[in-house]
């Protein structure tokens, strides 16, 4: 029974005493009693109402108006909330945004398309424009064919009766574009195998200078002779 009336009177202090304005922030209580403290609450009545303070949230002058001296208690261990460590973000990659420049103004240079160039410098000659010379060469067809077969034809009488003054057999080979070299080289004392040097560049340069020095020696004609140029095998073919 005198417990209950100690507690009692304990309970009545709190309730006695009146605070006419309490501002905390942006919140102001008028005529503020509080009705009970522990150690991380503080309830107070007000003219609006009931409510529920945090000690610890409270400034030091405020604690001070509503419970009096009393030290503010300190913050039980056990409740105290255990932060939690915030994970590193990774920074996100900047993006750079590439400008896209206007063309220039004017006309614009035309790209020759693949495969209608021929790449000579393996060989050591320029670069051919190949669309130029299908072009030429529709357009020229029929000299270029005539041309052809003219000087083929010249070349195939006057080596004809070269090999038949140094009286080696020509064969049909007189006859056909490009294999009359063979004959020639054995008119000129030579192996035909040499045939397949005249297909490399270069090389068929060497060849066929070389075997048209030896086919004037075989006709007994100074080597001087190739200077007489497309007229020589005309001589070598009718000369005595």
């Amino acid at each position: 029974m005198i417990l209950g009336w100690i507690l009692l009177a304990g309970n009545g202090a709190f309730a006695q005493q009146v605070l006419e304005i309490l501002t905390l922030g942006d919140d102001t209580y008028t005529n503020v009693v509080v009705t009970s403290v522990n150690e991380t609450d503080i309830y107070i009545k007000h003219d609006g109402g009931v409510a529920n303070l945090k000690v610890n949230q409270l400034p030091r002058e405020a604690y001070r108006q509503l419970v009096g001296s009393n030290p503010r208690p300190a913050p039980d261990p056990k409740t105290k909330a255990v932060e939690k460590p915030v994970p590193a973000q990774k920074p996100e990659p900047i993006k750079t945004e590439t400008k896209k420049t206007a063309p220039k103004t004017g006309t614009p240079a035309v790209e020759p398309e693949k495969g209608t160039t021929f790449d000579g410098q393996a060989w050591g000659l320029p670069k051919i424009d190949l669309a130029q010379v299908e072009a030429f060469i529709r357009k020229h067809a029929i000299t270029i064919g005539a041309t052809f077969l003219g000087l083929s034809l010249y070349f195939s009488i006057c080596l004809f009766y070269i090999c038949k003054k140094v009286e080696v057999p020509g064969g049909f080979l007189v006859w056909i574009p490009i294999f009359q070299i063979i004959p020639m080289l054995w008119a000129a004392g030579l192996s035909g195998w040499l045939f397949i040097l005249c297909l490399v560049p270069y090389f068929n340069v060497v060849v066929l200078i070389y075997a048209t020095v030896q086919l004037c020696n075989a006709r007994g004609k100074s080597g001087w002779c190739v200077l007489m140029g497309p007229f020589l095998f005309l001589y070598l073919a009718f000369a005595e």
